[in-house]
């Protein structure tokens, strides 16, 4: 018979071996959280925290109910221009708002916004982005009841859109369903958006964690270390593929014009089902083929849609034809060519002394075809190729149309860069071009046999630059975001 006696040491040896661990564990969370005063963050570091803050880690960027981040200022370089701190809240649903119910209201008209980070409300503050002040704006004098959701969310393709779509928004019923996809859908890639999920699927990454794996990835830094190491070998196969990518050089569109569509279409037929009305929405402001996407797939689907970028261009000023004029250079448009059969196409962009040249100045295409990702062409300012008046600081370059291989594309997209790296491009080679602003002709608009000039652009100028964050050409501040709801009010309003 065994008396309590000789079960004490026993007791104390399981305490001892359980204390000791607690306390290694204890010992190597504390290394863990010690490591990052010893090392420093680089920007990847800060932009991983910032998703594993706002998205359920491992899944296919679903947000996380509930999520808090202090300040999105942190996370990001662009955050140092803006004034103000910028916190994240969610609410039980993933969205960018306050608590809300699945069950319409009574006599309310729901709307839902759905887009990317624009929606989302880029470094702005909840109460300032556009779906917001459209929900304050169309409840001002108004009998009926307007409730606005934002289901925006940072990175967001129209393939997103449509994972999202089925998952949750569909569950709202809303009335109304602005979409509003473009930036992201646009932006080169490694994969294909809807290639790379199926990639994500097959290697178990993208249904995220929850319950207890959950919990110790938020709470514990080494409990967050030994999960990533759990799921390296998977990781580690996706980005073997990524990286092979890399070195051939393969760039796809994340979103193709076709599944663009095709996306779009999805959610609009599916809600129509419910008696939902779309809206189509160009909130891509730098890039602009989904311009060439949107009209007709509303006009097919006898919907409204808004281009926004159409309607801030003529918010800016006429500084391109006062500088034309200035430096006494031809003017923009077409004329008879000297060789009707190779006609001449002139590409122009000031760039003033404060600004230095960086190993030249480059027209770039925004070509459909991803093989021309990206394109440079050397633009001169010495009187030749074409450059009408040697060191005026107008840089220039004349084409002919075989060099501009525009093929079938109605229209032609260009912009310009100041400068390129040396040797082999980087990783994202495409970084600095898709987030430049583009300009647009209308090939259709020059007669057949003409000469064309563009106009002088200045360099990085966008006429609208007072109705976007400071050093971001892609996200509206505070004065944009009421821009947009107040265009899109009306849209509201005219369909009710």
């Amino acid at each position: 018979m065994h008396t309590m006696d000789s079960f004490r040491p026993w007791i104390l040896n399981l305490l001892l071996v359980c204390g000791t661990i607690l306390v290694c564990l204890g010992g190597i969370e504390l290394a863990f959280r010690l490591r990052p005063l010893f090392t420093q963050s680089s920007a990847a570091d800060k932009q991983r925290e910032f998703i594993d803050l706002l998205t359920i880690p491992y899944s296919y960027g679903v947000v996380r109910p509930h999520a808090r981040i202090e300040d999105l200022r942190e996370y990001f370089p662009t955050g140092r221009n803006i004034p103000y701190s910028v916190p994240i809240t969610t609410n039980a649903y993933g969205l960018r708002m306050r608590e809300i119910t699945v069950t319409k209201p009574p006599e309310t008209i729901r709307v839902a916004v759905m887009g990317d980070s624009c929606t989302f409300g880029w470094m702005i503050r909840e109460e300032d982005a556009y779906p917001r002040v459209l929900e304050t704006l169309l409840n001002e004098n108004s009998p009926a009841h307007y409730e606005v959701l934002n289901f925006g969310v940072p990175g967001y393709t129209s393939y997103h859109g449509l994972q999202q779509y089925y998952r949750l928004v569909k569950q709202f019923r809303p009335d109304i369903l602005i979409l509003a996809y473009g930036f992201n859908d646009s932006y080169e890639s490694r994969f294909p958006e809807s290639e790379f999920h199926a990639l994500l699927m097959e290697n178990h990454l993208d249904s995220g964690l929850s319950g207890f794996p959950l919990i110790v990835y938020d709470y514990s830094r080494f409990g967050a270390w030994l999960v990533d190491r759990l799921l390296s070998r998977p990781k580690n196969t996706v980005d073997a593929l990524c990286h092979q990518r890399a070195v051939d050089r393969i760039w796809h569109p994340r979103v193709s014009r076709e599944e663009y569509q095709r996306n779009l279409s999805a959610i609009a037929q599916d809600a129509a089902q419910y008696g939902t009305r779309p809206i189509f929405v160009n909130l891509d402001l730098p890039n602009s083929w989904v311009r060439e996407i949107i009209p007709g797939l509303a006009q097919s689907l006898e919907s409204p849609w808004v281009d926004l970028r159409k309607r801030f261009e003529p918010l800016g000023g006429d500084e391109e034809e006062r500088k034309r004029l200035e430096l006494n250079l031809s003017r923009p448009g077409s004329s008879p060519a000297a060789n009707p059969q190779l006609p001449e196409w002139l590409f122009r962009v000031w760039i003033p002394d404060t600004v230095r040249i960086n190993q030249g100045v480059y027209l770039v295409f925004h070509h459909q075809d991803p093989s021309n990702w990206p394109r440079y062409i050397s633009l001169y300012d010495d009187a030749t190729h074409g450059d009408e008046q040697a060191g005026d600081q107008v840089w220039s370059r004349a084409l002919t149309l075989v060099e501009l291989e525009a093929g079938e594309n109605p229209s032609l997209d260009y912009t310009f860069l100041n400068g390129r790296l040396p040797g082999e491009p980087p990783v994202y080679e495409n970084t600095p071009k898709a987030i430049r602003f583009y300009h647009r002709v209308d090939l259709m608009s020059i007669p057949p046999g003409s000469d064309w000039a563009s106009p002088v652009h200045l360099l990085d100028h966008i006429p609208f630059g007072h109705l976007l964050i400071p050093g971001d050409p892609i996200h509206p501040n505070e004065e944009g975001h009421r821009t947009i709801a107040e265009i899109l009010a009306a849209v509201v309003r005219e369909i009710q």
